[in-house]
Protein backbone atom coordinates (compact mmCIF):
# COMPACT_ATOMS: atom_id res chain seq x y z
CA UNK A 1 0.00 0.00 0.00
CA UNK A 2 1.01 3.46 -0.89
CA UNK A 3 0.29 6.91 0.39
CA UNK A 4 -1.69 7.43 -2.98
CA UNK A 5 -4.03 4.03 -2.62
CA UNK A 6 -4.89 5.49 1.48
CA UNK A 7 -8.05 7.05 -0.23
CA UNK A 8 -11.68 8.17 1.49
CA UNK A 9 -14.50 9.46 -0.65
CA UNK A 10 -11.35 11.58 -2.79
CA UNK A 11 -9.91 12.68 0.31
CA UNK A 12 -6.03 11.25 0.90
CA UNK A 13 -5.15 10.82 4.90
CA UNK A 14 -1.53 11.79 5.57
CA UNK A 15 0.29 9.07 7.37
CA UNK A 16 2.39 11.00 10.10
CA UNK A 17 2.30 14.96 10.31
CA UNK A 18 4.70 15.27 12.57
CA UNK A 19 7.70 13.13 11.44
CA UNK A 20 8.44 14.49 7.52
CA UNK A 21 12.11 14.43 6.35
CA UNK A 22 14.12 18.06 7.54
CA UNK A 23 14.97 20.90 5.21
CA UNK A 24 18.60 21.42 3.89
CA UNK A 25 18.69 24.25 5.90
CA UNK A 26 16.94 22.34 9.30
CA UNK A 27 19.86 22.65 11.77
CA UNK A 28 17.93 21.20 14.55
CA UNK A 29 19.46 18.04 16.72
CA UNK A 30 19.94 15.07 14.77
CA UNK A 31 16.92 12.90 13.87
CA UNK A 32 16.01 9.93 16.94
CA UNK A 33 14.85 7.10 13.74
CA UNK A 34 13.95 4.80 16.85
CA UNK A 35 11.56 7.86 18.24
CA UNK A 36 10.50 8.59 14.32
CA UNK A 37 9.48 5.02 13.92
CA UNK A 38 7.71 4.78 17.40
CA UNK A 39 5.91 8.15 16.08
CA UNK A 40 4.89 6.90 12.92
CA UNK A 41 3.50 3.49 13.86
CA UNK A 42 1.83 5.09 16.72
CA UNK A 43 -0.05 7.37 14.34
CA UNK A 44 -1.28 4.36 12.35
CA UNK A 45 -2.58 2.85 15.05
CA UNK A 46 -4.04 5.88 16.96
CA UNK A 47 -7.48 7.17 16.97
CA UNK A 48 -7.44 9.83 14.28
CA UNK A 49 -6.47 7.34 11.65
CA UNK A 50 -7.60 4.57 12.27
CA UNK A 51 -11.48 5.59 11.94
CA UNK A 52 -10.59 6.37 8.75
CA UNK A 53 -8.11 4.50 7.37
CA UNK A 54 -10.14 1.21 5.58
CA UNK A 55 -7.01 -0.59 5.14
CA UNK A 56 -5.58 -0.02 8.47
CA UNK A 57 -9.34 -0.81 9.75
CA UNK A 58 -9.83 -4.51 7.53
CA UNK A 59 -6.34 -5.28 8.48
CA UNK A 60 -6.81 -5.46 11.70
CA UNK A 61 -10.04 -7.84 11.45
CA UNK A 62 -8.22 -10.61 10.15
CA UNK A 63 -5.51 -11.84 12.68
CA UNK A 64 -7.29 -10.54 16.03
CA UNK A 65 -5.97 -7.31 15.35
CA UNK A 66 -2.40 -8.17 14.25
CA UNK A 67 -0.38 -6.97 11.31
CA UNK A 68 2.23 -8.66 9.73
CA UNK A 69 5.19 -6.26 9.53
CA UNK A 70 5.56 -6.58 5.94
CA UNK A 71 2.26 -5.22 5.20
CA UNK A 72 3.14 -2.15 7.92
CA UNK A 73 6.11 -1.67 5.28
CA UNK A 74 3.69 -1.38 2.28
CA UNK A 75 3.63 2.41 3.96
CA UNK A 76 5.97 4.95 2.21
CA UNK A 77 6.72 6.56 5.35
CA UNK A 78 7.50 4.07 7.34
CA UNK A 79 9.87 1.71 4.54
CA UNK A 80 11.45 5.09 4.72
CA UNK A 81 12.69 5.60 8.22
CA UNK A 82 13.60 1.85 8.08
CA UNK A 83 12.86 -1.26 5.98
CA UNK A 84 14.48 -4.10 8.65
CA UNK A 85 11.02 -5.35 10.31
CA UNK A 86 13.70 -6.09 13.83
CA UNK A 87 15.04 -2.32 13.81
CA UNK A 88 10.85 -1.30 13.85
CA UNK A 89 10.09 -4.19 16.66
CA UNK A 90 13.18 -2.55 18.72
CA UNK A 91 11.66 0.72 18.29
CA UNK A 92 7.99 -0.25 19.30
CA UNK A 93 9.59 -2.05 22.40
CA UNK A 94 8.50 0.80 25.18
CA UNK A 95 5.51 1.43 23.26
CA UNK A 96 2.02 1.14 25.56
CA UNK A 97 -0.11 1.15 22.68
CA UNK A 98 1.07 -1.10 20.19
CA UNK A 99 2.12 -4.84 21.04
CA UNK A 100 5.40 -6.72 19.32
CA UNK A 101 4.56 -10.51 18.50
CA UNK A 102 8.13 -11.82 17.21
CA UNK A 103 7.69 -15.46 18.24
CA UNK A 104 6.06 -16.86 14.43
CA UNK A 105 8.11 -16.87 11.33
CA UNK A 106 7.10 -12.89 11.02
CA UNK A 107 7.08 -10.37 12.95
CA UNK A 108 3.54 -8.97 14.08
CA UNK A 109 1.79 -5.95 15.42
CA UNK A 110 -1.29 -4.53 16.56
CA UNK A 111 -2.73 -1.84 19.05
CA UNK A 112 -3.02 -3.05 22.57
CA UNK A 113 -6.31 -4.69 23.63
CA UNK A 114 -5.87 -2.35 26.50
CA UNK A 115 -6.24 1.08 24.81
CA UNK A 116 -9.39 0.09 22.58
CA UNK A 117 -10.41 2.74 19.87
CA UNK A 118 -12.07 5.47 21.28
CA UNK A 119 -16.09 5.73 20.63
CA UNK A 120 -16.44 9.11 18.34
CA UNK A 121 -19.42 10.26 20.32
CA UNK A 122 -21.12 13.56 18.97
CA UNK A 123 -19.21 15.23 21.85
CA UNK A 124 -15.88 13.51 20.64
CA UNK A 125 -16.87 14.98 16.79
CA UNK A 126 -17.68 18.21 17.49
CA UNK A 127 -13.91 18.92 19.80
CA UNK A 128 -12.26 17.51 16.73
CA UNK A 129 -14.07 19.71 14.46
CA UNK A 130 -13.35 22.38 16.93
CA UNK A 131 -9.79 22.65 15.76
CA UNK A 132 -9.97 21.36 12.45
CA UNK A 133 -9.43 23.67 9.83
CA UNK A 134 -9.98 24.53 5.70
CA UNK A 135 -7.38 26.09 4.05
CA UNK A 136 -7.27 26.78 0.41
CA UNK A 137 -5.39 27.79 -2.28
CA UNK A 138 -2.32 25.19 -2.72
CA UNK A 139 -0.89 24.02 -5.99
CA UNK A 140 -1.89 21.45 -7.54
CA UNK A 141 0.83 19.63 -8.05
CA UNK A 142 1.52 19.82 -4.21
CA UNK A 143 2.08 16.56 -2.61
CA UNK A 144 1.57 15.37 1.08
CA UNK A 145 5.49 15.71 1.91
CA UNK A 146 4.65 19.55 0.62
CA UNK A 147 1.65 20.44 2.60
CA UNK A 148 3.67 18.91 5.88
CA UNK A 149 6.39 21.03 5.29
CA UNK A 150 4.28 23.78 5.21
CA UNK A 151 2.01 23.63 8.16
CA UNK A 152 4.80 22.48 10.38
CA UNK A 153 5.53 26.57 9.99
CA UNK A 154 2.35 26.51 11.75
CA UNK A 155 2.66 24.48 15.23
CA UNK A 156 1.86 20.86 16.48
CA UNK A 157 -1.01 19.60 14.21
CA UNK A 158 -2.21 16.21 14.01
CA UNK A 159 -3.50 15.37 10.35
CA UNK A 160 -4.24 16.53 7.05
CA UNK A 161 -6.28 15.51 4.76
CA UNK A 162 -5.87 16.21 1.06
CA UNK A 163 -9.23 17.00 -0.82
CA UNK A 164 -8.75 14.99 -3.94
CA UNK A 165 -11.65 14.60 -6.81
CA UNK A 166 -11.80 11.76 -9.12
CA UNK A 167 -10.65 12.45 -12.67
CA UNK A 168 -12.59 10.71 -15.24
CA UNK A 169 -10.16 11.50 -18.39
CA UNK A 170 -7.14 10.29 -16.35
CA UNK A 171 -9.33 7.59 -13.87
CA UNK A 172 -6.95 9.06 -11.52
CA UNK A 173 -7.29 11.28 -8.09
CA UNK A 174 -6.18 15.09 -8.41
CA UNK A 175 -5.22 17.22 -5.53
CA UNK A 176 -8.10 20.30 -5.86
CA UNK A 177 -5.90 22.30 -3.87
CA UNK A 178 -7.56 22.52 -0.10
CA UNK A 179 -7.06 20.31 2.87
CA UNK A 180 -8.53 19.73 6.21
CA UNK A 181 -6.26 20.18 8.99
CA UNK A 182 -6.15 18.84 12.73
CA UNK A 183 -4.39 20.76 14.97
CA UNK A 184 -3.70 19.74 18.40
CA UNK A 185 -5.31 22.26 20.34
CA UNK A 186 -8.09 24.38 19.38
CA UNK A 187 -6.06 27.12 20.93
CA UNK A 188 -3.47 26.42 17.82
CA UNK A 189 -6.41 26.61 15.27
CA UNK A 190 -7.68 29.49 16.31
CA UNK A 191 -3.72 30.98 16.08
CA UNK A 192 -3.68 29.87 13.02
CA UNK A 193 -7.00 31.00 11.73
CA UNK A 194 -6.06 34.52 13.42
CA UNK A 195 -3.08 35.19 11.55
CA UNK A 196 -3.70 38.15 8.97
CA UNK A 197 -2.00 36.50 5.92
CA UNK A 198 -0.94 32.94 4.76
CA UNK A 199 0.23 32.64 1.78
CA UNK A 200 2.36 29.81 -0.50
CA UNK A 201 4.49 30.37 -3.18
CA UNK A 202 3.07 34.27 -3.08
CA UNK A 203 -0.42 33.16 -3.74
CA UNK A 204 -3.02 33.92 -0.52
CA UNK A 205 -4.53 31.16 0.56
CA UNK A 206 -8.24 31.35 1.80
CA UNK A 207 -8.71 29.63 5.79
CA UNK A 208 -11.74 29.52 7.69
CA UNK A 209 -12.61 26.69 10.18
CA UNK A 210 -14.27 23.80 9.39
CA UNK A 211 -17.49 24.29 11.61
CA UNK A 212 -17.57 27.63 9.41
CA UNK A 213 -17.48 24.96 6.22
CA UNK A 214 -20.36 22.60 7.49
CA UNK A 215 -22.57 25.42 8.18
CA UNK A 216 -21.78 26.88 4.75
CA UNK A 217 -22.50 23.20 3.39
CA UNK A 218 -25.38 23.07 5.16
CA UNK A 219 -26.78 26.09 3.99
CA UNK A 220 -25.89 25.70 0.39
CA UNK A 221 -27.75 22.06 0.92
CA UNK A 222 -31.07 24.19 2.56
CA UNK A 223 -30.80 27.16 -0.59
CA UNK A 224 -30.93 24.05 -3.07
CA UNK A 225 -33.65 21.99 -1.47
CA UNK A 226 -35.83 24.42 -0.97
CA UNK A 227 -35.21 26.47 -3.51
CA UNK A 228 -34.00 24.62 -6.77
CA UNK A 229 -32.15 26.07 -9.50
CA UNK A 230 -33.09 26.81 -13.02
CA UNK A 231 -36.29 28.63 -11.84
CA UNK A 232 -35.90 32.35 -12.06
CA UNK A 233 -37.25 34.57 -14.71
CA UNK A 234 -36.52 38.22 -15.00
CA UNK A 235 -38.74 40.36 -16.83
CA UNK A 236 -38.17 43.67 -18.31
CA UNK A 237 -40.25 46.03 -20.31
CA UNK A 238 -43.55 47.45 -20.59
CA UNK A 239 -44.47 46.07 -16.69
CA UNK A 240 -45.71 49.85 -15.41
CA UNK A 241 -49.31 48.84 -15.02
CA UNK A 242 -49.42 44.97 -14.20
CA UNK A 243 -49.45 43.52 -11.07
CA UNK A 244 -48.18 40.75 -9.40
CA UNK A 245 -51.63 38.75 -9.77
CA UNK A 246 -51.47 39.41 -13.15
CA UNK A 247 -48.15 38.20 -13.67
CA UNK A 248 -48.39 34.83 -11.09
CA UNK A 249 -51.89 34.19 -13.19
CA UNK A 250 -50.06 34.27 -16.70
CA UNK A 251 -47.53 32.23 -15.96
CA UNK A 252 -50.08 29.50 -13.48
CA UNK A 253 -52.32 29.81 -16.69
CA UNK A 254 -49.57 27.94 -18.83
CA UNK A 255 -48.98 25.71 -16.34
CA UNK A 256 -45.89 27.36 -15.08
CA UNK A 257 -46.30 26.54 -10.62
CA UNK A 258 -44.98 29.90 -9.27
CA UNK A 259 -43.90 30.24 -5.95
CA UNK A 260 -43.09 33.86 -5.53
CA UNK A 261 -43.29 36.79 -7.47
CA UNK A 262 -41.28 40.10 -6.57
CA UNK A 263 -42.11 43.01 -8.10
CA UNK A 264 -43.76 46.60 -7.00
CA UNK A 265 -46.35 47.91 -9.28
CA UNK A 266 -45.04 51.02 -11.32
CA UNK A 267 -41.91 49.16 -11.72
CA UNK A 268 -40.28 48.42 -15.01
CA UNK A 269 -39.07 44.71 -13.99
CA UNK A 270 -39.89 41.80 -12.09
CA UNK A 271 -38.21 38.58 -11.14
CA UNK A 272 -40.96 34.87 -11.17
CA UNK A 273 -39.49 32.06 -9.34
CA UNK A 274 -41.33 28.83 -10.55
CA UNK A 275 -41.86 25.63 -7.82
CA UNK A 276 -40.05 23.33 -10.03
CA UNK A 277 -36.52 23.02 -11.29
CA UNK A 278 -35.26 23.97 -14.35
CA UNK A 279 -39.06 25.27 -14.90
CA UNK A 280 -37.84 28.66 -16.08
CA UNK A 281 -35.38 27.01 -18.50
CA UNK A 282 -38.07 25.03 -20.01
CA UNK A 283 -40.50 28.18 -20.13
CA UNK A 284 -37.88 30.14 -22.44
CA UNK A 285 -37.40 26.82 -24.38
CA UNK A 286 -41.05 26.22 -25.22
CA UNK A 287 -42.50 29.93 -25.26
CA UNK A 288 -39.27 32.01 -26.03
CA UNK A 289 -38.76 35.12 -24.45
CA UNK A 290 -41.37 37.79 -25.16
CA UNK A 291 -44.05 37.37 -23.03
CA UNK A 292 -47.62 39.49 -23.21
CA UNK A 293 -49.01 39.26 -20.15
CA UNK A 294 -52.57 42.15 -19.89
CA UNK A 295 -51.66 43.48 -23.64
CA UNK A 296 -48.08 44.61 -21.50
CA UNK A 297 -44.96 42.89 -23.85
CA UNK A 298 -41.90 41.76 -21.66
CA UNK A 299 -38.88 40.26 -22.20
CA UNK A 300 -38.01 37.28 -20.40
CA UNK A 301 -34.28 36.36 -19.10
CA UNK A 302 -33.00 33.16 -16.97
CA UNK A 303 -30.95 33.75 -14.10
CA UNK A 304 -27.79 31.66 -14.34
CA UNK A 305 -24.73 31.51 -12.69
CA UNK A 306 -23.28 33.83 -9.92
CA UNK A 307 -26.48 36.24 -10.86
CA UNK A 308 -28.69 33.05 -9.64
CA UNK A 309 -26.94 32.16 -6.97
CA UNK A 310 -27.05 35.82 -5.13
CA UNK A 311 -30.66 35.78 -5.78
CA UNK A 312 -31.40 32.34 -4.34
CA UNK A 313 -29.15 33.31 -1.20
CA UNK A 314 -31.58 36.77 -1.03
CA UNK A 315 -34.31 34.40 -1.14
CA UNK A 316 -33.40 32.50 1.84
CA UNK A 317 -32.53 35.63 3.76
CA UNK A 318 -35.75 37.19 3.04
CA UNK A 319 -37.89 34.39 4.11
CA UNK A 320 -35.85 33.68 7.56
CA UNK A 321 -36.70 37.59 7.92
CA UNK A 322 -39.98 37.36 6.98
CA UNK A 323 -40.86 34.22 9.58
CA UNK A 324 -38.97 35.79 12.31
CA UNK A 325 -41.14 38.87 11.82
CA UNK A 326 -44.28 36.91 12.19
CA UNK A 327 -42.60 34.74 15.01
CA UNK A 328 -42.19 37.87 16.93
CA UNK A 329 -45.84 39.51 15.62
CA UNK A 330 -47.22 36.12 16.83
CA UNK A 331 -45.43 36.98 20.64
CA UNK A 332 -46.66 40.66 20.52
CA UNK A 333 -50.18 39.59 19.91
CA UNK A 334 -49.99 37.35 23.19
CA UNK A 335 -48.35 39.74 25.50
CA UNK A 336 -51.30 41.87 24.36
CA UNK A 337 -54.07 39.82 24.62
CA UNK A 338 -56.48 40.88 28.19
CA UNK A 339 -55.74 44.61 28.24
CA UNK A 340 -58.69 45.97 26.79
CA UNK A 341 -59.08 49.87 26.81
CA UNK A 342 -59.07 51.65 29.60
CA UNK A 343 -60.48 55.52 29.96
CA UNK A 344 -56.52 56.35 30.02
CA UNK A 345 -56.19 54.18 26.55
CA UNK A 346 -59.19 55.97 24.96
CA UNK A 347 -57.73 57.37 21.60
CA UNK A 348 -58.62 61.43 21.60
CA UNK A 349 -59.84 62.95 18.46
CA UNK A 350 -56.77 64.71 17.36
CA UNK A 351 -54.19 62.02 18.26
CA UNK A 352 -52.20 60.91 15.87
CA UNK A 353 -53.84 57.79 14.39
CA UNK A 354 -51.23 54.74 13.23
CA UNK A 355 -51.19 54.13 9.62
CA UNK A 356 -51.71 50.71 8.28
CA UNK A 357 -49.15 47.93 7.42
CA UNK A 358 -47.24 49.08 4.26
CA UNK A 359 -48.75 46.59 1.41
CA UNK A 360 -46.13 43.49 0.79
CA UNK A 361 -44.44 43.58 -2.49
CA UNK A 362 -44.02 40.38 -2.87
CA UNK A 363 -45.61 36.80 -1.71
CA UNK A 364 -44.58 33.11 -0.77
CA UNK A 365 -47.35 30.12 -2.05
Amino acid sequence: MSDSNNKTNGETHQENPQNDDKSENDNSKPVDINEEILKQVEYYFGDNNLRKDKFMLNQIKMDDGWIPMSVMLEFRRLAKLSSDPKVIANALGKSKLIEVDESGEEIKIRRSPDYPLEELTSEKFMELRSRSIYCKGFPLDYTMDDLITFFNNYGPFENIIMRKYNDKLSKTYKFKGSVFVTYATKEKAKEFLDLESVKCKDRELIKISKIQVFNLLLFSRVVKEQFPKGTILHLEGDCSQLTRENIKDKFNNLGYEVAFVEYNKGEKEAHVRFSKENAGKDFIEKEGKEINIENSKVQARLLEGEEEEKFLIKAMEDKKAYLKKCQQAKQGGRRGRGKGRGKNNKRKGNAEVESPPAKKVASEN
